[in-house]
């Protein structure tokens, strides 16, 4: 007897008159469709309107405790007064009687200072001299260099002191573009009626059936502009307004300038050139280096996303690491999705298929979940619109509104995150 292998819907198909072969599923797309990682693991946030159809957030920052001395060839070990030059906002938390140290030297060992006169600002950008005594609290006159961080240790004030300045600091506003997008499905009767009549193989609904294939392929979209989207107002206006066609910005572009460089003033944001510092097989030493650059302001990232290559480098980090080892009967195998970093923070690793995986220019970003956030235009976050109409067949339009916050990314009010580029595995 032949084998059975037609491909219509008649019974020599199956053998058994009156059925239909049901070989299409949801499971048949997974050489299709890649799960796409990064906006599965995103956050939804508070929804937003307005006429402007722009997301917005403050930021807060902390006054600063250590200060960079810009003085031309910084401080010799001879004055027994020196003056240090900062910039206006550093020297708004200094005050006279404050007792500074050079962290560059190390604060136990270095000489200690004490401020005994603050000049107004002066100069574009504006800069502050401040006077010090030199060599107090018992310490020695040293050598300090151009650029050295002075650390406060005390801000002590006489008895009976006055009010002081206010150190209150302004909050710093961001905000993203609104970004639309639709899918549409146009069907003719005659498509619909025979999948619910049976005739269409595994398809008890056509119409629904092309509906949650539209929202697969919207999904893949929505991840990329999640990731590397540019923001742009469309007609409306820089900052202000998302008109027509405006787009969001992605989280890379937060984290690599792009972004910056459309506020005023223009904060600095860090970026790690993997290139310039590691090579192939470093990604344990260039996780644990950006790690500890953020433990150094305060933070504690949470995630890694990154493409296939990289996270395969990473579950090299110990090739017999046996607490890793997942082993029965039938299955050995490491697992990577979290790793422990030298500081004793642990972070999830998301594998994202749509994320920069060429290698050599591959791209990896070090983030605190607690900071990004999906924001849903209020009540529009996705909305199907149908209607009845004279047409010989049936449409359905799915509209979806939403933007992006990312909070600290930069230096005016602490970073929180890196992208690190140009990876090699």
């Amino acid at each position: 007897m032949a084998t059975l292998i037609a491909s219509g819907t008649n019974a020599t198909d199956v053998a058994i008159p009156g059925t239909y072969r049901q070989d299409i599923s949801d499971l048949l797309l997974a050489p299709l469709y890649v799960d796409p990682s990064y906006l599965g693991w995103l956050q939804s946030g508070e929804p937003f309107s307005g006429n402007a159809a722009v997301a917005n957030w403050n930021e807060e920052a902390l006054n600063p405790s250590s200060f960079a001395d810009t003085t031309t060839g910084g401080q010799n070990n001879t004055d027994v007064t020196s003056t240090l030059k900062f910039t206006s906002a550093q020297a708004n938390a200094i005050d006279v009687n404050n007792i500074l140290a050079d962290t560059t030297l190390g604060i136990g060992g270095s000489e200690r200072v004490q401020v005994i006169a603050k000049a107004p600002p002066t100069g574009s950008p504006a800069t502050v001299l401040v006077t010090v005594q030199r060599a107090v609290q018992g310490t020695s006159i040293q050598t300090h260099t151009q650029g050295a961080v002075w650390q406060t240790i005390s801000q002590q004030v006489g008895m009976n002191s006055d009010l002081g300045p206010d150190r209150t600091l302004p909050r710093i506003p961001k905000y993203n573009y609104l970004q639309r997008e639709d899918l549409n499905v146009n069907l003719g009767s005659e498509i619909i009626d025979s999948s619910l009549a049976g005739y269409t193989p595994g398809i008890p609904n056509e119409f629904t059936h092309q509906i949650m294939n539209r929202i697969l392929e919207k999904m893949v979209i929505w991840n990329v502009s999640s990731l590397y989207g540019i923001g742009s107002p469309g007609d409306g206006t820089a900052g202000q307004t998302a008109g027509n066609a405006s787009t969001m910005w992605g989280t890379i572009p937060f984290f690599n300038n792009q972004y910056s460089a459309t506020l005023s003033p223009a904060p600095t944001t860090t970026a790690f050139n993997f290139a310039s510092s590691f090579g192939v097989g470093q990604v344990a030493n260039m996780l644990n280096t950006v790690n500890n650059t953020l433990y150094q302001a305060g933070v504690r990232p949470d995630y890694v996303v990154c493409g296939t290559g990289m996270a395969l480098s990473i579950a090299q980090f110990i090739p017999q690491d046996q607490i890793r080892l997942v082993q029965d009967e039938s299955t050995r195998g490491f697992s990577v999705n979290a790793v422990l970093l030298k500081l004793e923070n642990e972070v999830t690793i998301i594998v994202d298929p749509y994320i920069s995986n060429t290698n050599g220019s591959a791209d990896l970003l070090v983030l605190d979940s607690g900071r990004i956030r999906m924001r849903p235009y209020k009540n529009e976050y996705m909305t199907l619109l149908t209607s009845p109409s004279f047409r010989d067949g049936d449409a359905a339009r799915i509209l979806m509104k939403m933007s992006l916050e990312v909070r600290n990314t930069a230096n005016d009010a602490g970073q929180a995150g890196y992208l690190v580029y140009n990876c090699s595995f």
